[in-house]
Parts: structure tokens; sequence; C-alpha cells
């Protein structure tokens, strides 16, 4: 029979096996022997006994008798003077009255980013990828709280001045990121969002750029697409991470995963890196917190969320930053994701996520079901720091756009209830038809801002009411597929005053003549029409015409 001394120092050793089993980062040994006992337990909160000098966050292991059960893991989420509420990870545990509670006297913190890299992982940092377990190794980075991170301070911060180019035309050019920004991307369900931001993530190249998705009470079956389609579910990617918490796991994980995925990008943070994180998506993350406060007994408020769901992503969104040179000048970019109810953007987290981000962009089920991609509604979609970011002949190209379009599908509106319009009516409802045209994107289909400039010229030159939309598309098609050097990329990036715009937009319209009349020569339009395309758009005669 064993003593008492040997009981502990056995279940001690158990502790010990126990969290080398579960594949969080590494810790040191056990020294104090802190535990509790279980004294209810119901859905996926636990109440035990008090523990002497508990912290809100901490990890727990559940035991039982002396017999240690596999991976069954809690967080503390709630300290009273007499008990600790602990929300368990695993959603179905065999945990009974009387089972022991031992501390881990620690917290969640993110093991170093490298090791994540081309990874899938659940929000402790446990492999998804059948790929074997993350050896976890000490940072090279200070250490960093999942849930309570140190936000950077404003002496630490910059202005968002650099653009991140999505490579959706529309986005690019009507409602730009810039690196550092919070830009909400919001609508009804099958209207596109995901597919928006996993082209931006894959429209990313630059070197010291991360992207980190992170997936919050989707399906499964959701989730190995999302895998696919960024490549995770092959070797060799190095820049990308999936964080995934899906339908099926606790409420506990759904709630720590955004945590989790912005942890590791801030540890890319302050290692100088840009880092573009996608929340997919913060409605799901909301239901997950209010799930885990009622069985908290938490006093339930608008639409039963608690009273500090506002404080809860405000916190969040916050660690997006843009830092200066003195802190190595990297950045965060989130793009958060919003499932609103029949469009209804006036719900409880909808406006306050409105009001916590940098701006939204607000994707229309109308729109998407009449073929428009991306369908955003440019009524109500904005970018309120980006345009400080967006190039410079970006910039000068689309200060009339958004007007442009906004009156094309009012006219549009109208013309159905109306037999006669006027000439000017029927030509702005052409040139809006063609530019929807040229803003409309096909999965896959990405532009650079090479190929998004000559579009706009195309635009600005007032010359597109005269091209029958089959022309369109196919001048569109053949920009698309040029091969732009990246010399002429950074020389478009480069330009910052109003002459170099006006030789760009030279240059620009000379190349874009060349193109329309190679597919003039090759149409059945007849010459008058076509004589008078190259007069429009020619510069000589448009040298002296007002662009306002």
């Amino acid at each position: 029979m064993l003593t008492k001394k040997d009981q502990l120092i056995k279940e001690l050793e158990g502790i010990e096996r126990l969290v080398k089993e579960v594949d969080l980062p590494a810790s040191d040994k056990i020294k104090e022997l802190g535990f509790a006992y279980v004294i209810s337990f119901k859905d996926e909160l636990v109440t035990c006994s008090s523990f002497p000098d508990a912290q809100y966050g901490e990890l727990v292991i559940f035991g039982l008798k002396d017999e240690f059960a596999e991976n069954i893991i809690g967080m503390i989420n709630g300290i009273s003077e007499f008990s600790v509420q602990i929300t368990l990870f695993n959603k179905k545990a065999n945990i009974r009255e009387g089972t022991k509670v031992f501390r881990l006297k620690r917290i969640i913190s993110p093991p170093d980013p490298f090791l994540l890299l081309g990874r899938v992982i659940d929000p402790l940092y446990r492999s998804l990828d059948g790929r074997g377990k993350i050896i976890s190794s000490k940072s090279k980075t200070s250490e960093t709280e999942v849930i309570g991170a140190e936000i950077p301070g404003i002496d630490k911060r910059n202005l968002v001045s650099r653009p991140l180019f999505t490579g959706w035309f529309a986005i690019d050019t009507l409602v730009p990121i810039g690196r550092g920004q919070r830009e909400l991307i919001i609508g009804d369900r099958q209207t596109g969002k995901t597919t928006l931001v996993l082209e931006t993530i894959l429209n990313q190249t630059d070197k010291k750029f991360i992207s980190i998705y992170i997936s919050i009470g989707q399906k499964t079956s959701s989730s190995l697409d999302i895998i696919h389609a960024l490549g995770l579910d092959k070797e060799g990617v190095k820049d990308k991470i999936v964080v995934i918490a899906n339908a099926d796991q606790s409420s506990l994980m759904q709630y720590l995963a955004p945590y989790a995925g912005v942890s590791i990008g801030e540890k890319f943070l302050h290692l100088g890196y840009d880092v573009l994180i996608v929340l997919d998506d913060l409605s799901k993350h909301a239901n997950a917190y209010r799930t885990i406060s009622l069985l908290l007994r938490r006093p339930p408020g608008r639409e039963a969320y608690p009273g500090d769901i506002f404080f809860l992503h405000s916190r969040l969104l916050e660690r997006g930053c843009q830092l200066n040179q003195r802190n190595k000048g990297g950045s965060i970019t989130i793009l958060p994701l919003i499932e609103t109810q029949a469009g209804d953007v006036a719900s409880y987290i909808s406006t306050n996520v409105i009001s916590i981000t940098d701006g939204q962009i607000y994707l229309d089920v109308d729109l998407f079901n009449s073929g428009v991609l991306p369908a955003i509604d440019l009524g109500i979609s904005v970018s309120r720091i980006g345009g400080a970011a967006q190039p410079k002949i970006i910039s000068s190209l689309t200060s009339f756009l958004k007007l442009k379009l906004l009156q094309y599908r009012e006219y549009k509106i109208f013309s159905q209830f109306s037999s006669s319009l006027d000439k000017s009516v029927i030509k702005s409802i052409k040139e809006g038809e063609n530019v929807s045209l040229l803003l409309n994107q096909e999965k896959k289909e990405k532009l650079n801002i090479y190929q998004q400039s000559l579009l706009l010229v195309w635009i600005w030159s007032k010359s597109l009411f005269l091209f029958p939309s089959s022309l369109v598309i196919k001048i569109k098609e053949r920009i698309t597929k040029l091969r732009i050097p990246k010399e002429k990329l950074v020389w478009l990036l480069m330009i910052k005053t109003k002459e170099g715009v006006q030789k760009a937009i030279g240059i620009l319209r000379q190349e874009l003549m060349i193109i329309i009349n190679q597919e003039l020569k090759n149409s059945s339009l007849n010459l008058d029409l076509q004589q008078k395309i190259i007069e429009t758009i020619n510069p000589r005669s448009n040298e002296k015409e007002d662009r306002d």
C-alpha cells in the first residue's frame, strides 16, 4: 500500500507525463502541486473548490483518482472566494464530482512563430495537418500572452501609409486598404466574403509578409476547402498559417481562436514583418463568448450578449497596427468578417465592429445574385484611412469613379420605369455598364497596379460608351494577361508628384492605344466608329480637356 508521500509523487509524475502528452509549448517542471476537487460539471463548465493563488486564464488538467484522463484540459474563467469556474477545451469529457483538478501554473502562450509557418493548428498550437507535433522551443521573441497581450502604444505606432494590394480592382481603387488597417468585410451568407479574403491572401507575394487565416465556428468541410485553397494541404508553403476551431469544438476553443492567431502575428510584427490576419468570422466568435458567459451566469445584455462584448472585440482589433521604424516598422492588417441576416447591418455585433474598425466593405446579396463580383455596395462601403496609403497614380484616376458608378445604378433603376430617356442618360448608362464590366472579376483573376492603371486610364478617357460590351471584355482579358515587369510596378508605386502622374498617364495611354488598335482591327466595328474611338482616346485631342 502506497504512503501519502509515494501517492503524491506518483500524482506529480502523472501530471508531468500528461503535460508532455498535451501538445502545448514546453514549460518548466511543476515544482509545487496545487489541486482542487470538482464540485459540479455541466455542459462545458466545471465548478471546483478554490485553488490557492489561482489566476484568471490559467490552464488546469483533470485526473480521475490515480489515473489521469488524456488531454482533458481547461482554463480558469471565473474565480470566487470559495470556488473556481473552469471552461473545458474538450467538448465531451469524462469528468465527475470528486475528480482532482491540477494547476499547470501557466497560461497559453505561442511558441516560436517560425515553427508554425505552413501549418494548420488549433488554438492550443497543436498540429491538425498530420505532419507530426510542433516541437516547441524557446521563442526568439519576447513572451506574448494570448488574450491579455500588451497593445503597442501611440509612441510605437506610425500612420498607415503603405498599400495592401488585394488584387481586386474594385477594392484597390474604391475602398483601398493600407497595411496596419482594420477593414471589416460584412454581408449575408454566400455573398463571396471568404472568396474575397482568400484571394487577397494569395495575392501577397512580398518576402517579409505572413498571412494568418483564422476559421471560427465553420463546418469541417468549409475548413478543408480553405486549407486546400491556400495550398496548406501540401508541404512547401512558408508564408501562411491556418488556425481552426470548428463548429463541433467547444465554445472555449472558438473563443480563443482569434487571440491565438493574432498572438502569432504579434510575434512576427516585432520582428519587422507585415502580417495579414483574417478573422472568419467574428459573429460566430461573439456567439461562442455569449455561450461561455451564460454558462458562467454573467448578466446578459442586448441579444443576450454579455456587457463586455464591445470591449472584447475592441481589445482584439486594436492589436492591428503599423509600427514606426524605431520598432522595426512591422504591421498587422486585420480583416474581420461578419455574417449578417437578411442584410441587417444594424444588428448589435455588426454595429459594434463597424464602430471599432477603420471602414467596411459591404457585400450585397442582390448584386451577388445579379453576377457582380465582388458584390460591393458602394453606397455604404468606405475605407476611412486607406486613401492615405493608396498610390498617387491610382488616387488621381479614381476621384470621379465612385460617383459615376452610383449615378449609373440610379439611372438603371430609373430606366426601368421610363421608355423615353435623355441622350446623356443613355450615354451614362452605357458607360456605367462597361465600367461595371471592368470592375467585375472572377476568382483568380487578379490585377496588379499597372493593369489597374491601364483600365483606369481607359475609364478616364470618357470613351467607354463607344465600345460594345463584347469588345470591352476582349480588351480587358488582354490587359489581364499582360506580363508586367517588376520595374514598371515599382515605377508606378514611386510616383509622388502631379507631374509624375501626368507623365505616367501619357505613357499608359499610349500603351492602351496599342492594345485597343489591335483589337479594333480584329473587330467588326465600322471604320467611322473605330476612328471616333481613336480620336477620343488619342492624347493630342485630349490634352486640354477638363478632367474634373
